[in-house]
């Protein structure tokens, strides 16, 4: 079996060496390579024309956004096995040979993952926290996706996950024109359709270096494309494997909320709070983000900054801890 890696490239010419260098030492070599240059102004091309490996294929397309240059990869892709890496992440060794593992085993799946650890500095690495795996969870078929993504960090990334060829062209690829969350969306998608095969083994590095949790963050579509296309797939998924999409629904709203409310557009945040209501159980957090969108904006001060600092005291404690 042969896989097809997918890399968008957009201006990552300090890492895209690094990421091809992980992909080339894979201890299992049955690949095709193919960078989608999706109108870098940098020197991301130079960089990548400087590894000669004849599998390296690279196919340079005006900038149209991460979306569309994974949909040209795929529509280049000449295997049934594709995976999917962002330019800037890595790949252990074995990551393939894994994933090669698993497809063995679990066949008739259409999506293979591994679980993966988060560089937040040159010294600091931390793996996501996910809840809702069977105890002492080691590798098998998740069954209750939404559940445990509605309560975890995200489960799949783009660099962690391989699909099958069939599943992609069946959800007509991944959405263009959406500037955050098209991957989830994706993920959630072929979730309401198949099975998903995952390890609990890190096996990719995310790399999230100079990533602050005080920057601003981007500001969300006001067109809620993702949330419309998550309700749609109450009446279009699998009644089987949505179990739990609710409460995935209320998720994404939160994440909408708790951005608009860190950019200061309160009304926003007020209308995602109202969304998310329609699916989220009536607990006590849904209750604190009530508070947070209606409090007048005096009060949140002090909270807002008690919180950064749990934050910035929580980071110190886990990069001592991982140091240690």
């Amino acid at each position: 079996m042969m896989f097809s890696i997918v890399i968008p490239l957009y201006n990552k010419e300090a890492y895209i060496v690094p990421t091809l260098k992980s992909v080339l030492a894979q201890t299992y070599q049955d690949f095709e390579i193919i960078v989608i240059n999706d109108g870098s102004s940098d020197g991301s091309v130079q960089a990548a024309s400087s590894l000669h490996d004849s599998r390296i294929r690279i196919i340079t397309q005006p900038n149209g956004g991460v979306s569309s240059a994974r949909n040209r990869g795929i529509t280049e892709a000449h295997h049934e096995l594709i995976a999917f890496l962002d330019a800037d992440d890595f790949w252990d060794p074995d990551y393939l040979s894994s994933v090669f593992e698993l497809y063995r085993q679990y066949p008739d799946c259409a999506v293979y993952a591994h679980n993966y650890r988060i560089m937040k500095t040159e010294s600091f690495y931390h793996t996501p926290i996910i809840r809702g795996l069977p105890e002492n969870f080691d590798r098998g078929i998740v069954i209750n996706y939404f559940q445990i993504a509605a309560q975890s960090d995200p489960l799949l990334c783009s660099s962690t996950i391989v699909i099958k060829r069939a599943a992609l062209n069946e959800i007509g690829k991944f959405p263009v024109g959406i500037r955050a969350g098209e991957d989830l969306l994706t993920w959630a998608t072929l979730a309401s359709r198949f099975d998903i095969a995952y390890t609990i083994r890190p096996k990719v590095t995310i790399n999230r270096l100079g990533e602050e949790i005080s920057s601003s963050p981007r500001k969300p579509d006001e067109h809620n494309l993702v949330g419309e296309s998550l309700r749609a797939l109450l009446d279009k998924g699998e009644k089987s494997r949505i179990h739990g999409l609710e409460s995935y629904i209320a998720f994404w709203h939160k994440i909408r909320l708790s951005i608009f409310l860190r950019l200061g557009a309160r009304q926003m945040a007020r209308e995602e709070y109202h969304r998310m209501g329609e699916f989220a159980h009536r607990n006590l957090k849904y209750f604190i983000y009530g508070f947070l969108v209606y409090s007048p904006e005096i009060l949140l001060i002090p909270f807002t900054r008690s919180v950064l600092m749990l934050n910035q005291l929580r980071r110190k404690l886990l990069s001592r801890s991982a140091q240690s």
